[in-house]
């Protein structure tokens, strides 16, 4: 559950949070650390009482259930459905793309599109239009700005790719891919 921290580092995490919740359930002190609706789970495989107030919790009860929260072990054996589909949360922060070309503020000719960013909304197809519009823009963007930096092409030309446009993007059948354009 917690494997980037060592034994000791959730103890005394554990501990901080104990000392903040010292007068309540041990099954409402531990929301900070652990989603909902795992606490009681976690709680019943430690084998400690869900009512028991967190200050008479005992050190080996506190030691066992950071066992459990360490090397606890899930299954999954299926998925919930389209209809209860979430996203990725975090990525690349949009204050550090331009909103008009999806180009990187920080590195030129890289671009971004989709998941990638730190963009959230609810299901039913936003993040989908998301993905789809920032993709469209990153690429458009992409390709115009390598048309116009291209010795090969005056303004009044006509498109033309000097190789596949796929060999663009990293993976164009992903809705978070990363676009970079640079001159050879």
């Amino acid at each position: 559950m917690k494997p980037s921290l060592t034994e000791e580092q959730l103890d005394a995490r554990l501990l901080r949070d104990f000392d903040k919740n010292m007068n309540k359930q041990i099954r409402n002190a531990l929301s900070e650390l652990l989603p909902s609706s795992l606490i009681p789970v976690i709680i019943r495989l430690s084998e400690i009482d869900p009512y028991m107030i967190v200050h008479d919790v005992t050190k080996k009860q506190r030691q066992k259930l950071i066992h459990t929260m360490r090397h606890l072990t899930m299954t999954v054996t299926g998925v919930r459905g389209f209809n209860e589909a979430i996203i990725t949360q975090g990525g690349i922060r949009v204050k550090e793309v331009d909103p008009s070309t999806m180009a990187s503020k920080l590195v030129k000719g890289l671009y971004f599109a989709g998941e990638i960013l730190d963009l959230d909304a609810v299901t039913g197809g936003y993040n989908l239009q998301i993905a789809w519009s920032t993709a469209y823009l990153a690429g458009r963007s992409a390709a115009e700005r390598w048309r116009w930096a291209s010795p090969a092409f005056s303004p009044r030309s006509r498109w033309s790719w000097p190789w596949p446009p796929s060999t663009i993007c990293s993976a164009p059948t992903v809705p978070w891919t990363l676009f970079s354009v640079r001159r050879l």
